[in-house]
């Protein structure tokens, strides 16, 4: 239970720009719960499952940046928990846990979402 708050608090301080901080954190009836912004941009997943409908020349192009990209901000991200002292672990990382959230540059920013 003590690592647990540990790890929820840990995340109400913004610390990377790939992880994703909560806005509040509350306990109701004994139990724990971050509150999130909106992911504007829905979740990897879902971005998965609708640029495979797609169809364009330049799209294998695009993808491998793409995903190159992707790879980039989880890896920095998860590579930051793992630095920090006590290191944290995600736990669930998986596509349906890696929020896309709209940038001004019209690129989406990815950012991981913590699962304590």
């Amino acid at each position: 239970e003590k690592n647990r708050l540990r790890r929820m608090r840990y995340f109400l301080k913004p610390k990377h720009p790939g992880i994703l901080s909560a806005e509040d954190f509350v306990t109701h009836q004994g139990s724990h719960f971050l509150l999130f912004p909106w992911a504007s941009g829905g979740t990897l997943l879902e971005y998965v499952h609708s640029s495979n409908r797609e169809s364009s020349s330049m799209k294998k192009a695009r993808e491998i940046r793409e995903r190159l990209s992707i790879c980039r901000q989880v890896a920095s991200a998860i590579g930051f928990l793992h630095s920090q002292s006590p290191s944290l672990t995600h736990l669930r990382l998986k596509p349906s846990n890696v929020l896309i959230f709209p940038t001004s540059n019209n690129d989406s920013g990815l950012k991981t979402c913590p699962t304590a």
